[in-house]
């Protein structure tokens, strides 16, 4: 795996061809959704799941929108190039959990944020650039019968606060509201909002979600 840096803000993220989703062009519109979303609030702890090299979460601390940032993702090459850019930046308020979803999160561990760029595409449909010479498309991209978001939505009240909010980006030609819309309700979790992005309207779009 040959390492790279991707320059973000003041910050340089460490990645490679085969863990970059190419999450980071999409960065700046996403954190100004969040933004928006969060009508000023600062968040003590965010968690970034599916976190890849953890753009999102990265950024979100570096604008000041959270304090402090977890990294959470099932991929083990994931935890090195995190931790790399944790290093590299002399970052002090990040660390980075390797997990399938919830599974090696501690119990005690509670969020006021969550945020993430899940896989965007069930077993029927692979995004265009997941085909072709890269390998790991299917991994970065599919989420087979949806699996990985439900589980999600069935485990994530029990690591988020009481006034906790949840901000995703996902993917119009993948899902649209109503995708998402029973796994949501069925695990006591309400939408709260949701919204066309501003660089990518026909594209991306994201979905803001609370407690009952």
């Amino acid at each position: 795996m040959e390492l790279v840096q991707v320059a973000l803000n003041n910050l340089n993220i460490v990645t490679s061809s085969e863990l970059d989703g190419y999450g980071y062009q999409s960065v700046s519109d996403a954190i100004s959704c969040f933004k928006h979303f969060s009508k000023g609030r600062i968040y003590e702890n965010c968690l970034e799941w599916c976190s890849g090299p953890g753009y999102l979460g990265f950024a979100a601390a570096n604008v000041g929108l959270v304090n402090n940032i977890t990294l959470l993702d099932i991929y083990k090459d994931n935890e090195l190039v995190c931790n790399k850019t944790i290093e590299n930046n002399n970052i002090t308020n990040a660390k980075f959990i390797l997990s399938d979803n919830f599974k090696n999160v501690e119990t005690t561990e509670t969020f006021d944020l969550i945020i993430g760029n899940p896989p965007h595409f069930n077993v029927n449909y692979i995004a265009p650039t997941a085909t072709g010479n890269d390998k790991h498309g299917a991994r970065k991209f599919r989420d087979e019968h949806w699996n990985i978001h439900k589980d999600f939505f069935k485990n994530v009240s029990n690591f988020l606060s009481d006034d906790g909010e949840i901000m995703l980006m996902e993917n119009s030609t993948g899902s649209s509201i109503n995708t998402f819309k029973d796994m949501i309700s069925n695990n006591n979790l309400k939408i709260k909002d949701y919204c066309k992005s501003t660089e990518y309207p026909n594209q991306i779009w994201y979905l803001h979600i609370t407690k009952m």
